[in-house]
């Protein structure tokens, strides 16, 4: 029988760490899901400037962190394309370029960063446009 070592948040109950750690994961899944809505939010708003800087004094959450460079990309991609693409739309590559390299920074694994939906989309489109991709460009990418 596993042993009750935590606290249920919710009722008090005694309940095991394995059980503890799946709520708090859970917990930090509606976090994200918060910070993607009120970013979108800013997006639509055409407060770009603000989306950029909540992401870039986010700190991506411990117990996502815990699970590997797969699982920061697989929740926080998503908010990320969002803005830059944004910066993108609106012409605007060096603050969409600034964002990019943080987000990349924060992955801190190139193997990552290139399996990631932003670093696809970023170099179709920059190959597309004819910009050129070297700043942004993996490590582990041998691709010309």
């Amino acid at each position: 029988m596993p042993q009750l070592t935590d606290k249920c948040p919710h009722c008090g109950e005694n309940i095991t760490a394995q059980a503890s750690e799946e709520l708090r994961f859970k917990s930090d899944e509606a976090k994200i899901e918060s910070l993607f809505e009120e970013v979108s939010e800013l997006v639509d708003d055409g407060n770009l400037d603000k989306a950029n800087n909540k992401l870039v004094n986010t700190t991506f959450l411990k117990s996502i962190s815990e699970q590997g460079t797969y699982y920061i990309v697989k929740y926080y991609d998503p908010i990320y394309l969002k803005v830059i693409k944004a910066y993108i739309n609106q012409g605007n590559y060096e603050a969409a370029e600034e964002l990019v390299l943080s987000y990349r920074g924060k992955i801190g694994n190139e193997l990552s960063w290139k399996d990631a939906p932003t670093y696809i989309y970023l170099r179709s489109l920059y190959k597309k446009e004819g910009r050129d991709f070297s700043a942004l460009k993996s490590d582990y990418d041998y691709s010309r």
